[in-house]
């Protein structure tokens, strides 16, 4: 793949999640099934609520994701419509190694997931043990711009003076952010979204400019103002942490689910939900949070197995084909020994102790 081909699939990517999260709701589920044969299905099922009239153009896409081994196809359920990225491994110690291993599940459809070890394994006889570690982490993959809300007024020389130091901050330490103003003195429209958010921030009208960073509010221009300004810009950057009280929905409304169907029974994890006898789990994850996942599980080695029932069967077959040639054999001598004996010319042995005469058939053991 060229590396003008992969900045062009890196901004489909880019444009496919920013449109997600434009939209009220959104939908991206990966679901992985690990079957008792040992093969893997992985799928990702990506969707806008049906009545959405978003539309993408997916034939590049379905291209770059082609070679990586990926079918594309259509997806739709009874809330989403969009396509679904597939792929199967034809036996999971393939892609498992000795070493630990997290990767980012959200890289499957930015071109960079390297799917060659998926999983931890700690190989035995009779059954192996799995781990899987990911992370579900959008933010590296998509252009992270936080919105900071100014309410103010362009005539106001303090609310200008305060998107201008943002501006140069974020530009100075090359942080993309949406700067966000509202007219609120001569905007009745504004004034109201001011004052829905004050409600959420559970303070009351303070005066302008009104700063909005996440959860947290500051007023005026002050350099304390400025410097907590700053700090929190820096910790949002540093944590990926973000909170966007005026979109909220949108963080409410998204699924981002990853589910794994398992051959046998959880041994361990960290899942939202369990259920199928503690073979099926699922995790509800946060589009702008870095989500963990990890689980482990057993699978048995059935091959070892049928290997070694088949070594017992050959033994005890040797052991009785043995034993057979034995009897057969011993009834043979026997046979030889009374057809060439002349029992007339055996002489009676006394037994010395008892005083007895000893049998014919002892004779012809002897």
């Amino acid at each position: 793949m060229k590396i003008g081909d992969d900045m062009k699939l890196k901004k489909i990517v880019v444009l496919l999640m920013l449109l997600f999260i434009s939209c009220s709701c959104a939908k991206d589920e990966t679901i992985m099934t690990i079957n008792k044969d040992k093969t893997v299905n992985l799928e990702v099922n990506l969707g806008y609520p049906v009545n959405s009239n978003k539309k993408i153009d997916m034939n590049e896409l379905k291209n770059k994701v082609s070679e990586n081994g990926f079918f594309i196809d259509s997806y739709h359920d009874d809330n989403f419509s969009g396509y679904r990225l597939s792929k199967k491994y034809q036996n999971i110690n393939d892609i498992s190694s000795k070493e630990d291993i997290n990767l980012n599940l959200a890289d499957i459809i930015s071109g960079n997931f390297d799917d060659s070890r998926l999983f931890k394994v700690e190989k035995g006889f009779f059954k192996n043990t799995y781990y899987a570690n990911f992370t579900y982490d959008f933010s590296k993959i998509y252009n992270y711009s936080p919105n900071i809300y100014i309410f103010g007024e362009d005539s106001n020389q303090d609310t200008n003076e305060i998107v201008n130091y943002i501006n140069d901050y974020a530009k100075t330490h090359n942080y993309n952010i949406n700067v966000v103003k509202y007219n609120v003195l001569t905007n009745a429209e504004n004034f109201g979204i001011m004052n829905s958010l004050l409600a959420k921030l559970n303070t009351n009208y303070q005066g302008i400019p009104l700063i909005v960073i996440g959860d947290k509010y500051y007023v005026g221009k002050s350099d304390d103002v400025k410097s907590n300004i700053t700090s929190d810009i820096d910790n949002i950057y540093k944590t990926r942490g973000y909170v966007d009280l005026l979109n909220e929905e949108v963080q409410n409304n998204y699924e981002l689910i990853y589910e794994v169907n398992l051959p046998s029974k959880v041994l361990n994890s960290n899942a939202s939900s369990i259920s199928n006898d503690n073979k099926t789990l699922i995790w509800n994850a946060n589009y702008f949070n870095t989500n963990e996942i990890s689980y482990s599980f057993n699978m048995i080695n059935t091959g070892n197995i049928v290997l070694l029932i088949i070594g017992v069967i050959i033994f005890i077959i040797f052991i009785i084909i043995g034993m057979i040639f034995y009897n057969k054999n011993k009834k043979d001598k026997e046979k030889f020994i009374s057809k060439n004996t002349n029992i007339s010319n055996i002489i009676p042995v006394v037994d010395n102790e008892n005083n007895q005469i000893t049998s014919i058939n002892e004779l012809i053991n002897k």
